[in-house]
C-alpha cells in the first residue's frame, strides 16, 4: 500500500504472509533495529503537492476521480510521488482497514451473523462520531508525476475519464494486496468489461457509434 513512497529507513509492505512476524523477530536479532508501524495517512500528506500552476487541473481531477469511485467509498487525491512509473496508490490506515474487514465479513456472512456484523460496523462509526474521532476513508492517490495521470486530466469525455480512473483504482488496490469487498469486485468486473469492450472495438450503451 506504500509502493512509490519514500521514507527514512526501510519501508516494508507487511501485508505479505509472515512479514509482520519476521519484522518482530528481527528486533531480537539486531539490538539497534527499531520497527514501528508507518502512519500511512501522514506519509500521504507529506508527499509533494503539484506545482501551483497545475492545481486547478489536479483539483478538478481529484473531484472527478472521487465521483467516479463513489460506489467504493474512497477519496481521491493528487500528489507527486517519487516514482513516475506508479500511476496510482491505494492508502488506508488501520482504522479504515478494520472497518473494511467488517464490511467484507458482513457481505460474506448470512442470516443473523451478517446482521450482527453490520450492526458492529455501525456501532464503531457511532462511537467514533461521538468521541470526535475523524472517520477517515481509504484514499487513492493519483501520481501527478505519471504521464498517464497528466493525460487523464486532459480528457474531456467524462465517461472515458471515469473508466480510466476506475481501472487505476483497481490496479492500486491489487498492488496493495488488499482482499476485495463485494463493491470492489463489482467495480473491477465493470472496469474489466469496459476494457475488453474498448479493446475489441465495441461500443457500450450511451456511447456514440
Amino acid at each position: 500500500m506504500l509502493a512509490g513512497m519514500r521514507a527514512p529507513g526501510i519501508l516494508v509492505n507487511a501485508v505479505y504472509t509472515h512479514h509482520e512476524e519476521v519484522l518482530r523477530a528481527a528486533q531480537h536479532l539486531y539490538s539497534d533495529l527499531e520497527v514501528r508501524p508507518a502512519d500511512v495517512m501522514a506519509r500521504l500528506a507529506e508527499l509533494a503537492a503539484p506545482h501551483a500552476d497545475d492545481v486547478p487541473r489536479t483539483d478538478a481531477l481529484a473531484a472527478k476521480a472521487t465521483a467516479a469511485l463513489a460506489s467504493v467509498d474512497v477519496d481521491a487525491v493528487v500528489k507527486v510521488l517519487p516514482d513516475a512509473s506508479v500511476a496510482s496508490l491505494y492508502v488506508a490506515d488501520a482504522d479504515v482497514l478494520t472497518r473494511a474487514d467488517l464490511q467484507r465479513a458482513s457481505e460474506i456472512a448470512s442470516g443473523p451473523w451478517a446482521a450482527t456484523l453490520r450492526a458492529a460496523g455501525a456501532r464503531v462509526d457511532q462511537v467514533r462520531s461521538r468521541t470526535g474521532e475523524v472517520v477517515t476513508r481509504a484514499q487513492v492517490c493519483l501520481n501527478w508525476a505519471s504521464p498517464v495521470v497528466q493525460h487523464l486530466a486532459a480528457i474531456a469525455d467524462g465517461e472515458v475519464a471515469a473508466r480510466a480512473i476506475r481501472l487505476l483504482y483497481v490496479q492500486a488496490l491489487l498492488d496493495g494486496r488488499r482482499p476485495l469487498t463485494e463493491r470492489d469486485r463489482a467495480l473491477m468486473t465493470q472496469s474489466l468489461d469496459d476494457l475488453i469492450t474498448l479493446s475489441v472495438g465495441l461500443t457500450t450503451p450511451g456511447d456514440p457509434a
